[in-house]
């Protein structure tokens, strides 16, 4: 994981192409996407390459039971492309970005989601809409 180069471009795209979507078309998971479930995985690894020799990973923690309001959606359909410009600005030229969702322990069908650390925009996008939201 972590191959691949960003693009500003093409993570606005993306994100443009689903404004007008309602939200259960953006984040479509009724359960756990099978890929972010952690059962049985030893490690997410955010690696140097030749790609990528400075890698800093970044992992956003969700709280994905409703409490965080409008964030996950915000992040899906504005945000994440002006937070990743963000950290290019400041000198972050290799970002692995992953996705976790917390739930609640007792009442959440997904209480945990772990996706992968990626560089590109399509993937750093697809785990992020990959989540299953319980609450909200």
């Amino acid at each position: 994981m972590g191959y691949g180069n960003y693009s500003e471009e093409a993570h606005e795209r993306l994100v443009a192409s689903r404004a007008d979507r309602p939200r259960e078309a953006v984040f479509a998971q009724s359960r756990c996407h099978p890929l972010l479930d952690p059962k049985g995985v030893a490690a997410r690894e955010s690696r140097d390459s030749a790609a990528h020799p400075a890698t800093l990973p970044i992992a956003f923690a969700l709280d994905v039971t409703g409490s965080m309001g409008v964030i996950p959606d915000a992040l899906a359909r504005r945000e994440l492309p002006k937070f990743c410009r963000i950290l290019r600005d400041h000198g972050v030229a290799d970002a692995q970005v992953a996705f976790l969702a917390v739930g609640d322990a007792y009442a959440d069908r997904s209480p945990l989601q772990v996706g992968q650390f990626e560089s590109e925009a399509e993937l750093i996008d697809r785990w992020l809409t990959f989540l299953h939201l319980e609450g909200g």
